[in-house]
């Protein structure tokens, strides 16, 4: 503690500009470093640039809505990203929370997005 605590008051003292921790993103769907990159970038443009936290994984939390409700309901801002049988690779962000309420909740902030299109 106190090492950081000297650390810290170094890099102010001498005005060091730390660069951001890198993006990390545990998913077995995004392995590019690329796309990695990309969905970085549209969440910091939205101002959402933090460490995401994996929430749900159908293939270990279970494929049914319950089970995704009970891991990502209320949990905040939120990014899905899906994988289909034919190998698209598609998702979303909202800033508003999920429930399990079933009422819309629009946000200006909320997009969708695809990284894989076999059309292009």
């Amino acid at each position: 503690k106190e090492e950081e605590h000297i650390l810290s008051q170094m890099i102010e003292y001498f005005g060091i500009e730390c660069a951001p921790p890198p993006f990390v993103l545990n998913s077995t769907i995004v392995n590019s470093e690329m796309d990695k990159q990309i969905l970085h970038k549209w969440l910091s443009d939205d101002g959402f640039g933090g460490q995401p936290q994996l929430l749900y994984r159908a293939s270990r939390d279970g494929w049914q809505a319950s089970q995704f409700h009970s891991k990502c309901d209320n949990q905040g801002p939120t990014v899905t990203i899906v994988r289909t049988t034919g190998d698209y690779i598609f998702g979303g962000f909202c800033d508003t929370p999920w429930t399990s309420e079933g009422e819309y909740r629009s946000s200006p902030k909320a997009f969708l997005f695809t990284l894989k299109c076999h059309s292009g």
